[in-house]
């Protein structure tokens, strides 16, 4: 559970809805009842389906029991704190995904708070892993919005699932 959870849960809804709807397995380290009131609440989940479990994105027994290895794709979100500290959450992570009985049928995203650590979680990973640099990502994008007038509400529509749709 990040502060990024609600927005990525109600992006991944908007890009599903064309499709019927989905599943969304939310793995969380909160109470189970208070994250899924709390999604409930704040996400518009249109046809989707939301499961919350409560663990660790570390453990493999928990990623077994969330089926993990099935999933169409796995999204993990760096949590709060030191960028060192975080990337080492995410590797953590990667590595037990990677470590599962099952291999991955999906592709894994996971965010990453340094560039410098990026690469070691793409060794681990392997070619189903990307990494993204959250910070770098979005400071990029506003520099270039600052720059020319009118091209937030480009990249607003382009990357975004409301309305118009591109899938890349």
């Amino acid at each position: 559970w990040t502060e990024k959870t609600i927005q990525v849960i109600d992006q991944i809804a908007l890009m599903m809805e064309s499709e019927g709807g989905g599943t969304i397995v939310l793995c969380s380290d909160k109470p189970k009842r208070d994250a899924l009131d709390e999604v409930l609440e704040r996400c518009t989940l249109l046809n989707s389906k939301i499961i919350v479990r409560t663990g660790s994105i570390s453990s493999q027994s928990d990623l077994a029991k969330m089926a993990a290895s099935f999933a169409r794709a796995i999204i993990v979100l760096a949590p709060e704190g030191a960028a060192d500290k975080a990337d080492a959450s995410v590797l953590r992570c990667v590595l037990s995904l990677k470590g599962l009985s099952m291999p991955l049928s999906g592709h894994v995203v996971a965010e990453m708070r340094d560039i410098d650590n990026t690469s070691l979680v793409e060794v681990v990973g392997g070619s189903s892993v990307e990494t993204i640099v959250s910070h770098d990502v979005v400071g990029r994008l506003m520099i270039q919005a600052a720059r020319q007038r009118g091209l937030a509400e480009v990249y607003k529509c382009v990357l975004g699932f409301e309305g118009d749709e591109i899938y890349l």
